[in-house]
Formats: C-alpha cells, sequence, structure tokens
C-alpha cells in the first residue's frame, strides 16, 4: 500500500526594478491542491550609513528564499552582492551569505531594453527581515546598489521560477509549475527523505534541506482506553469532579488525542490525563480518537455513570445528628462527634470519593476499605466549604466494595460531617 502525501512549496521571485524578492506559501491544514489567495506588498529598503540597504520589521511575511534583480540584464553589479537574513525562529541575523549574480538574462526577444539582470535564487530557511549589500574587490560597501531597491512580497511565485520538482530519497517523484504551492506525490510504505528543488529558467537548481517523512497505514492503539475515575474538588449533583485517563500509541509517531464526547477537548501525544466535571445520576459515553502524522486514527469509547449515595444509605452505628442546609447534597448531612461512631456503604463500582462539610472546628476520621484501615482525614479548613470531596480511592475495574469511615473523636474538635459518598459504575 502507499499513501499519499501533500508538500507546500515556497519560491523566490525576481523582478522589479533593482529589488530583493521573495516569495512565500502559507501552510494550509487541507488536503488537495486549493489555491491560495494571490496577496502582493511592496515595502523600501532604506539605506544605511554603509551602503547596505535593509527591511525593517514592518508587518513583513516570513519568507525562505530570494535573490536580487536589477535593470539593464547586460549591466554587472560591480562587486559581490551579499545577505543576510533574520530568522523568524530566534530573531538572530545570519552570516553573510554571497548571491550568484552572473545569470544568464532571459531569452525573451520582446524583452529589448526591460530585459533584468538576476541573481541564483537563495535558500535561507524561515525568515522575517533581509540586509543586501555589495562589497567591491577593496572590502568597500559604500555604493553599488541600484537606485530604489524595494522588496516584493508575494505568495506567488514569478516568471524566473521554470518549475518544482519534489524529491523523494534524492530522486524525482513529482515537478510542478513556478506558481505552485503544493504537489502531491505516492509514498512506499517506510521511512524517506522528502526535499524540494527549484529550478531557474537558467537550468540552474536550489535545494531545500531534505525532511524525514514517515509514510505508513498502521492506526494508533489505545493500550489504555478512557477511563474515569473521582477526584477532589466541590460536588455538585451536575458536576462531579471527575479524572478522564487514557493512554494512546503509535508505530510510529503519535500526533495528537482529541476527546469526542460528552464534550471536546484537544491533547497532545504526551498527555494522558484531563480533569473534567459529570452529571451524577446520567451514563454518558466518553469517546477519543488518537492521530499519527501520517493521518491514521484509532477511535476507543466508554460510558460511565457517577452516582451520589447519600448518608441517609449507609449503615450507622453510634450517635449521628441530622442536619439541614442548602448547602449540603440533597438539603441534609450527619454530623457526629462520637468516638467512634461509624457510617458504612457498600456499592459496586470502580472509584468512589467520600464527601463532607468542612470548618475550623471539624474534626478526623479514620477511613476502611473492605475492612482494611487506608487512611486518616482531618476535615480541619480555615474556611467553611460544603459539599467536598476530601477523599479518593480508585480501582482497575468495577466490583463490590464497602467504604467505612470512623470518628476519631480528635481532642477540641471531635465533630465530622459527612454529606455521603459517590461512586462510579
Amino acid at each position: 500500500m502507499r499513501r499519499r502525501a501533500w508538500v507546500t512549496l515556497g519560491a523566490v521571485v525576481l523582478g522589479g526594478g533593482g529589488v530583493v524578492t521573495y516569495a512565500v506559501a502559507s501552510p494550509s491544514s487541507h488536503h488537495g491542491q486549493a489555491k491560495r489567495p494571490v496577496r502582493v506588498y511592496d515595502l523600501a529598503l532604506k539605506s544605511t550609513a554603509s551602503g547596505r540597504r535593509e527591511l525593517p520589521r514592518t508587518e513583513t511575511r516570513q519568507f525562505s528564499m530570494l535573490g536580487v534583480s536589477w535593470t539593464g540584464a547586460t549591466k554587472r553589479l560591480h562587486g559581490a552582492a551579499q545577505v543576510r537574513t533574520r530568522s523568524s525562529a530566534t530573531g538572530e541575523w545570519t552570516a553573510w551569505k554571497d548571491l550568484e549574480a552572473d545569470v544568464d538574462p532571459l531569452q525573451d526577444p520582446e524583452a529589448g531594453a526591460d530585459a533584468r539582470g538576476a541573481s541564483e535564487p537563495l535558500w535561507v530557511g524561515p525568515s522575517d527581515g533581509v540586509q543586501v549589500q555589495v562589497v567591491h574587490k577593496d572590502g568597500s560597501t559604500g555604493s553599488g546598489l541600484p537606485k530604489g531597491l524595494e522588496v516584493d512580497l508575494t505568495t506567488t511565485p514569478g516568471s524566473l521560477i521554470s518549475r518544482f520538482e519534489l524529491l523523494v530519497d534524492g530522486k524525482v517523484a513529482a515537478t510542478a509549475s513556478g506558481t505552485s504551492t503544493s504537489v502531491g506525490a505516492t509514498l512506499a510504505l517506510g521511512t524517506h527523505t522528502v526535499a524540494v528543488r527549484a529550478v531557474h529558467q537558467s537550468g540552474r537548481t536550489t535545494t531545500t534541506a531534505a525532511l524525514n517523512v514517515v509514510a505508513e497505514t498502521t492506526a494508533p492503539a489505545f493500550t489504555t482506553a478512557p477511563k474515569l475515575s473521582l477526584r477532589t474538588g466541590t460536588v455538585n449533583t451536575s458536576a462531579v469532579p471527575v479524572t478522564l485517563g487514557w493512554k494512546a500509541t503509535d508505530n510510529a509517531a503519535l500526533k495528537s488525542v482529541s476527546l469526542l464526547t460528552p464534550t471536546t477537548a484537544a491533547f497532545g501525544p504526551t498527555t494522558t490525563g484531563s480533569s473534567r466535571t459529570a452529571a451524577s445520576g446520567t451514563a454518558s459515553t466518553w469517546s477519543m480518537k488518537a492521530y499519527d502524522y501520517a493521518g491514521n486514527t484509532r477511535t476507543s469509547s466508554a460510558s460511565f455513570t457517577p452516582v451520589i449515595l447519600q448518608e441517609t444509605s449507609a449503615t450507622r452505628s453510634g450517635s449521628w445528628t441530622a442536619r439541614s442546609s442548602t448547602g449540603y447534597l440533597g438539603g441534609k448531612s450527619y454530623s457526629s462527634g462520637s468516638k467512634g461512631a461509624s457510617l458504612t456503604w457498600t456499592f459496586t463500582g470502580r472509584s468512589a470519593s467520600w464527601v463532607v462539610s468542612r470548618a475550623s472546628t471539624s474534626g478526623q476520621a479514620y477511613v476502611y476499605v473492605d475492612g482494611v484501615k487506608v487512611s486518616t482525614v482531618d476535615l480541619k479548613s480555615s474556611t467553611t466549604l460544603y459539599r467536598q470531596a476530601i477523599w479518593t480511592r480508585t480501582w482497575s475495574s468495577s466490583a463490590k466494595h464497602t467504604v467505612k469511615i470512623v470518628v476519631v473523636g480528635t481532642s477540641g474538635r471531635p465533630t465530622i460531617t459527612t454529606d455521603g459518598l459517590v461512586y462510579i459504575k
């Protein structure tokens, strides 16, 4: 099986009256051969004290290749034309680079006196600033640039580019006209190098740095399917704090993972969890899709239901007092300051959280899971808080469990207030 790949092209336009010209092709997220809008921008180059002409950073579009041209094809520059560019990634200026200026003019019998001299296009990488100078034999740079030097920004390559060649593993796999901004090619499965070669009308060429690409048809895999677990936080019947967990991998390179339902979100390839909320008492399907760089995808889904168990559904031991408030889940809660008083819930699920009210006078409680003491929880808080999931426990699969809380009877602040238990089935 072979895969179709699209490569965006960037080319140089060599034209205009004594100009430095470059072209760019804006990236596209869509496959296919849709044309990009053509826009042309003219920005004058200003002279510096040394005779250089440079483009100030004023809404400059990114470019990757450039060249110079001048009026009078038979004329030659008096010296070596040099350019340096500013990296759009780092903002650093490169060293000065020579341009090949002894290029044969286009054989256009109708051009006459309008025929232009031009340099070879030079690949400079993603850049957003350019300086130009002509260095004479004696090393001076005081003069020698054409008058009215300006920069033409365009997304459409000009007539001096004959064609583009897409090189796959060093061989021509596809060609495109000089006005193209993308080209498609079919790649055999495996690892390849891809580069673009621009061919000048004179026959001279310039080639981009090669990129490593992988063509493959194996879809990503979810080594851990989407799973929902309870987390700490404020509990509401319509918004129970949960954590969505997953693990996606790919045999070559995982690109991203997206949450499709019950809400949408996008994640990077190394992310394996996200804090979310879920409505209680309602089953919801959590569907996720993994993408690799070759365009292959895999979807994985699972359904979960958070359930709130009121304190009234627990088995009580010892003395408990019922309290009423709109701040409590269901409007009611249980409080106890009696050492050893307990509440026990039994349920079948894969995650559980204990919900309490907290205050500066709140005490402590022991938590037992399936008959084993697992934690001592302190409910004390400098501010009063209602419906707080203060303790959680998650298992690898759904099973029958018991959670028991026991009043410690903390000295000076023995009372705890419990507001129920939440579990996920």
